[in-house]
């Protein structure tokens, strides 16, 4: 992370004797090949006017500085001695190291006189004549002494003391630096954590980050830029893809919201283009987001559609919104089976006289609603416009490109409540809008149907409790998402049934990583005769379903559960874990039969995850052995 203004340059205490060490760690090199390591596949990248086809352009203003800290590389700078600032800093990912370190800034003494030392040293002199000192960034009100090579990302203590170069330092706005490329290094470095493993699954990934001149001056010395930029690339080994984007933002005193670009890596970046990773197998027209999906719901990311993209991509987009085709917005759909995603087997469920055989059998009642916040897509509904309740929701992932579920996590406090317009007008904006709170929705819940209501609350169909990041818990606070629902059951029975199944998703449906091969979940209710505020239907019956694969036993498990909505009886009371076949028999009727997962031929019809129970933490709440039928 880039640091304050007010660190002062320390004297040191002593001085690293030279060396006598092989050339490959000397400190200002003739070649980037003569400092290996932090370039991947030590491909050299394309900086237009400066470093073309490998060769730098002007060798006497443009010096490459293999930057060593107690006689061991860390990483590489191509710095300009005109402008006094980095080019841009390369180095090679390998994990975090959260501990905190007390610095002094530090200069490349060889940019001095070739002859000196071949590692950086305490700032001591204010005479250095082809790079920054520390007196420029004193008492400075507007800029930050802004890292290239971030601490955050260092992977030892050595590393972090490494950052602290002024060759690795560019003057960068207060605001921007400590808001919004703070944001962004956060985002990156949770990125790199988590999605990117190499073949022994250990984190690894290659990072250039820079800075394009500006024509401002620090101290009538030192350039301050226009631009900063970022781009990465690494492997997924378990989704054995690579993965790559580039982030950028204008370096000015904006206001703490200044975007944060993100583009892919063949997007130009301010006024130039780049090529970061030449001839590497990076991906090139698709940012990371869209290689791995979701990748927000485990990473601090700004919502990736709202940021910045490149003209091409845009009108992709509003291409793709005009045809209609593979919509990745929020909007009501003709079949199920358009929201991609959430469904096992990419099948619609089977609902007697409702939805059978994918189709949607009296569309201008029934519609399918591809639920979205902030542009992301976070599970898929069947509602229900005459009833005003959801038929039902779906979630459903595969491998680590979805990972909406959580590790029972902590709750989220929102007095939000989004409707969806394109129920009321099909040409409505597509994403979930806040609800108005003195509007009456024509073809759906309304805010005011809840209002001063006690024995009711907004039964969440899909639970919040289920995702792991608080966007996707947010969504999950739609009323295309809620019936309602006996106060007591909600809280009591229903609430215990929903830990248990997160409790088994956790410990018997993940991966050793933390990640989710494959589990679905659908939660629906059968309407009542009953209205709330004369409109609502009460539902008299909830149930739910779930099917997830166990990669230790190499087996399907799935459970099914429905309860009548009544009020519990008392605090002992649990919701009874059925098998699928059982849920079927139930919700199907005459010759149409009910399946929720017409698609998972592998779900076990006739077993129950109930196994599991006894061994169970308390406080996953699940039907005690005695009372499973």
């Amino acid at each position: 992370m880039m640091t304050s203004l007010k660190t002062w340059c320390l004297l040191s205490l002593s001085v690293v004797l030279l060396l006598s060490i092989t050339p490959t760690v000397t400190k200002v090199v003739q070649l980037m090949s003569d400092c290996k390591g932090f370039l991947l596949d030590e491909r050299i990248p394309e900086i237009p006017g400066i470093l073309v086809d490998g060769k730098i352009q002007d060798q006497n203003r443009y010096k490459i500085i293999c930057q060593t800290f107690n006689d061991k590389k860390r990483f590489v700078t191509l710095y300009d001695i005109t402008n006094m600032i980095p080019v841009f800093s390369a180095y090679k990912y390998k994990g975090e190291n959260k501990k905190k370190i007390k610095h002094s800034w530090m200069m490349e003494p060889q940019l001095e006189e070739p002859e000196d030392d071949e590692n950086m040293q305490d700032c001591i002199s204010d005479n250095y004549n082809y790079q920054a000192k520390n007196r420029d960034y004193e008492n400075e009100a507007d800029y930050d002494r802004g890292h290239l090579f971030p601490r955050s990302f260092a992977y030892s203590e050595e590393d972090k003391h490494s950052t602290f170069t002024l060759t690795n330092i560019v003057p960068q706005a207060k605001n921007f630096n400590q808001v919004s490329w703070v944001k962004m290094e956060k985002c990156l470095g949770c990125i790199l954590l988590r999605f990117c493993k190499n073949s022994n699954n250990l984190p690894e990934g290659y990072v250039v980050t820079g800075a394009q001149p500006g024509t401002g001056k620090l101290k009538e010395r030192v350039n301050i830029p226009s631009v900063l930029w970022s781009a990465f690339c690494c492997y997924n080994n378990g989704r054995n893809r690579w993965i790559a984007n580039s982030f950028w933002g204008n370096n000015v005193q904006a206001s703490p919201d200044n975007d944060i670009h993100t583009s892919p890596l063949q997007d130009p970046i301010g006024n130039q283009k780049y090529e970061f990773f030449p001839g590497s197998q990076c991906p090139v027209d698709k940012t990371a987001d869209q290689t791995i999906r979701q990748i927000t719901h485990n990473c601090p990311c700004p919502p990736w559609c709202v940021m910045m993209t490149s003209l091409k991509m845009w009108c992709l987009l509003s291409l793709c919104v005009l045809l209609s085709i593979a919509p990745t917005l929020s909007e009501v759909l003709q079949s199920m089976t358009q929201c991609k995603g959430f469904l096992l087997g990419e099948k619609s469920p089977e609902v007697p006289d409702i939805l059978e055989k994918g189709e949607i059998k009296h569309k201008h009642r029934y519609r399918a609603i591809c639920q979205t916040y902030h542009g992301v897509r976070k599970f898929v509904t069947l509602y229900d416009t005459k009833n005003k309740i959801p038929v039902l929701s779906a979630q459903g992932q595969k491998g680590e490109d979805l990972t909406m579920f959580g590790r029972l996590s902590h709750s989220v406090s929102t007095d939000r409540l989004f409707s969806i317009l394109q129920l009321e007008d099909s040409k409505s904006d597509k994403n979930m809008k806040d609800c108005n709170i003195h509007a009456v929705y024509n073809n759906q819940a309304s805010d005011s149907d809840y209002k001063d209501v006690i024995k009711y609350n907004k039964g969440h169909l899909f639970p919040s409790s289920y995702a792991s990041a608080d966007n996707d818990k947010i969504s999950m606070f739609t009323l295309t998402n809620s019936v309602p629902q006996v106060v007591s059951f909600n809280s009591g029975s229903w609430a215990k049934m929903e830990t248990c199944v997160n409790c088994v998703l956790e410990q018997h449906c993940s991966d050793n990583n933390n990640a989710f091969p494959e589990a679905y979940l659908l939660t629906g209710a059968q309407p009542g005769t009953e209205k709330l505020n004369n409109r609502v239907i009460i539902p008299s019956v909830l149930w739910s379903a779930f099917c997830c694969y166990n990669q230790t036993n190499r087996k399907w498990l799935a459970s099914a559960f429905w309860a009548n909505n009544v009020e519990d009886k008392s605090p002992d009371v649990y919701v009874a874990t059925r098998t699928l076949q059982q849920l079927y028999d139930k919700l199907s009727t005459g010759n149409k039969t009910f399946s929720a997962f017409p698609g998972g031929q592998n779900c076990p019809l006739k077993e129950t995850v109930a196994q599991f129970y006894p061994q169970m933490n308390q406080n996953c709440h699940c039907q005690p052995p005695h009372q499973v039928p």
